[in-house]
């Protein structure tokens, strides 16, 4: 194989379409959603989303105009080395301080308060030992107003003080799990919907840990790297010693690993947050982790790590894994299936052993009943007449309460939709809209791709590898829109302990760029961006604002949440047929396989937020939301409308893009959520009976 190496060169394409085209420049789509994207975008132009792009000629603008695009410098290029090489430290230390900390010293305290310990942490091998190898916790004797203080701390009502005295007696060596002084693990459910508290329950219970000198002993994990970042924690991924590349490699773990053991040597009590986007095999991943770290047999779940789930199965599904709850019968087959098949099997297993479940119900996010009470009947399917009526006095339009998106705060509010290629549309239209109203050239960035195939050179493919959705190009995009002070998101995981994660929400502010090599004269084929478009193909780093920013090294010459974000490198595969439609095939072994194309891509990890997925969206609370209901084939889940309208907190943040069907408000949850969701009630009346004397 002799491979080929091609850089992407400035290409001689045709003059794009009209500025205001309002229809989709996505191809190789089903007519059926080419026909839905096209006229959702069709909706916002007529409810004057993109209204500035039909008011304004850039013709004569001139790029010394742009304040915020610099062209590098040596200093510039210093500094950037320097910043990232502090936040790079700064992000390895919090995560060796959070992880390898050295257990504090046990201090007697006050009179009031006894604390005890028990260093017996071996578990023992044998097999004829299982009694025993729940882990041994580290105890504390402290007096119920301890308790009650932190609970009137973090103000939480009845349903969060129950879980929180639940898992923190546990800890006391007081929980209702324990007979003949012999305490059983924990392994617990605290379900609930969106804005029942229970990131403020994580925090509580956090807060006891750290009180009681116990910080060590407790770990918490998230799906994703903004879910974790939401409560403190890391990315279950980021224990799972995995490797994600296109050749599936995947490092492997045995027993005896100091590292597995050194990270959880000291972890008792395990937090695992969203548990909606947890699917079965990465629980059992995680299970198969925990087993080595703490050596122990696997008929112990977790390793004996007292484990406590939070979540909502009426959240979307988590991507190419089976849920949770989901129904794992085989009928009469006999067969073992495949290493999926077994994981897959472990994770219900685990899933299947909850033994203590706290139902969070009562709504702390949402402040307005009426909204509140159609998000409980959209949850379930049983919207009513009066739910839908009120539902259609927030769609958009002449005598509505939202007349146009032309104003603000309306203009400015996020729209969330179901496919990713109408979300870079939108983000696109509205970028082009927004340099227009500020009277600016619109600036680009633009891929630097190469490329390793048999197949000859072809500018074609380089042009078509910047239209591909970036879902398809490992979250980069090929053609990057900037416009001073838009909203973003990070596509990429910076320093996940920083805050600096896929999906982290920003503004840009500033991009700095080395000019050599660009020609104010290239065009590139758009059927969206002006002909006055300012293409870069160089970029050194972007400036975002970040108000979540967890960096604590000053960075010299920054403001502060003013984060460099450096330009990353991704590969990925495509096929011929994904560029341009058709299947190219090549004989191999007597098989023929697509002709693909390998791609390494160098880019920002930055995508503009004017829209975003309601997947993405997902686990959010935003101040106001354009929500468009009328849903694409297959999303037929009820996760696909109660999610985005549950993002705010009263109904006056929605507006509707344009008028839906009622039946989209009458999906019910699948037959496996509700059997899981029944099966935790009645563990929650349970343990409700066995917590009865429990005294808040």
């Amino acid at each position: 194989l002799i491979e080929l190496v091609i850089e992407v060169r400035p290409l001689n394409f045709l003059d794009s379409l009209a500025d205001n085209n309002q229809t989709s420049t996505i191809s190789h789509l089903s007519e059926k959603e080419q026909l839905y994207q096209d006229e959702a975008l069709r909706s916002l132009h007529k409810v004057g989303r993109f209204s500035s792009s039909t008011r304004r000629d850039q013709s004569s603008m001139v790029f010394t105009s742009l304040s915020h695009f610099s062209v590098k410098t040596q200093h510039s290029v210093q500094q950037n080395a320097a910043w990232q090489a502090a936040i790079k430290s700064d992000a390895l230390r919090r995560r060796q301080q959070s992880i390898l900390e050295d257990a504090p010293s046990l201090l007697n305290h006050a009179s009031d308060e006894l604390i005890s310990t028990d260093t017996t942490n071996n578990i023992a091998e044998s097999a004829t030992q299982i009694d025993d190898l729940v882990q041994s916790v580290t105890t504390s004797t402290l007096t119920i107003p301890t308790r009650r203080q932190v609970c009137e701390k973090f103000t939480l009502n009845d349903e969060q003080a129950r879980a929180f005295y639940i898992v923190c007696r546990h800890a006391d060596g007081e929980s209702h799990l324990k007979t003949n002084g012999k305490q059983e693990q924990l392994i617990m459910c605290v379900p609930g919907p969106g804005g029942t508290g229970k990131s403020r329950l994580i925090d509580a219970i956090t807060c006891y840990f750290v009180e009681t000198q116990r910080k060590e002993k407790l770990r918490k994990l998230g799906p994703t790297a903004v879910s974790a970042s939401l409560i403190g924690g890391h990315t279950i991924h980021s224990f799972l010693a995995y490797v994600r590349s296109t050749k599936r490699q995947k490092k492997t773990v045995t027993a005896g690993s100091s590292n597995v053991e050194n990270d959880w040597k000291a972890v008792e009590y395990l937090i695992i947050d969203e548990i909606s986007m947890v699917g079965l095999r990465l629980l059992a991943r995680l299970n198969e982790i925990l087993t080595l770290g703490k050596r122990a047999p696997s008929e112990i779940p977790f390793g004996g790590i007292n484990v406590i789930l939070l979540g909502d199965y009426i959240q979307y599904m988590p991507v190419l894994d089976k849920p949770l709850y989901a129904n794992l019968d085989s009928g009469s087959s006999t067969r073992l299936g495949t290493d999926t098949d077994v994981q897959y099997r472990v994770g219900r297993s685990l899933v299947l052993q909850i033994n203590t479940v706290a139902q969070l119900r009562q709504q702390m996010r949402t402040e307005d009943q009426k909204y509140l009470t159609l998000l409980d009947h959209l949850r379930i399917g049983e919207t009513t007449d009066a739910d839908f009526d009120y539902l259609c006095t927030r769609i958009i339009g002449p005598g509505q309460a939202v007349q146009s998106l032309k104003e603000k705060p309306w203009c400015d509010a996020p729209i969330l939709v179901f496919r990713n290629q109408l979300r870079t549309e939108i983000n696109n239209r509205a970028a082009v809209d927004k340099a227009k109203e500020a009277g600016i050239p619109l600036v680009v960035i633009v891929a630097h791709d190469k490329i390793r195939s048999k197949i000859s050179e072809d500018d074609a493919i380089y042009e078509r590898l910047l239209h591909i959705p970036d879902n398809k190009t490992e979250l980069l995009p090929g053609l990057l829109p900037f416009v001073p002070n838009m909203p973003v998101l990070l596509t990429d995981n910076i320093a996940c302990e920083l805050g600096l994660s896929n999906g982290t929400q920003g503004i840009f502010r500033e991009l700095i760029y080395d000019d050599q090599g660009d020609t104010d004269g290239l065009k590139i084929k758009s059927e969206v961006f002006p002909s006055n478009t300012i293409y870069i193909r160089k970029p050194l780093y972007a400036l975002v604002e970040i108000i979540t920013s967890q960096v604590e090294t000053s960075l010299d010459g920054l403001g502060p949440k003013l984060i460099p974000i450096p330009l990353i490198k991704k590969q990925f595969a495509v096929s011929i047929k994904q560029l341009f439609g058709r299947q190219f095939e090549r004989v191999e072994s007597g098989k023929k396989v697509p002709q693909m194309i390998q791609v390494t891509r160098t880019q920002l990890p930055i995508v503009p937020a004017f829209a975003i997925t309601t997947y993405k969206a997902q686990g959010l609370t935003m101040n106001k939301i354009v929500v468009d209901l009328q849903v694409p084939l297959g999303t037929s889940q009820v996760a696909s409308v109660y999610v985005p309208l549950s993002r705010v907190k009263i109904g006056d943040d929605v507006a509707i893009l344009r008028p839906f069907d009622k039946k989209i408000l009458q999906v019910r949850p699948s037959l496996t959520q509700d059997a899981e969701l029944k099966r935790l009630d009645e563990l929650d009346r349970k343990t409700k009976r066995q917590c009865i004397s429990f005294t808040f």
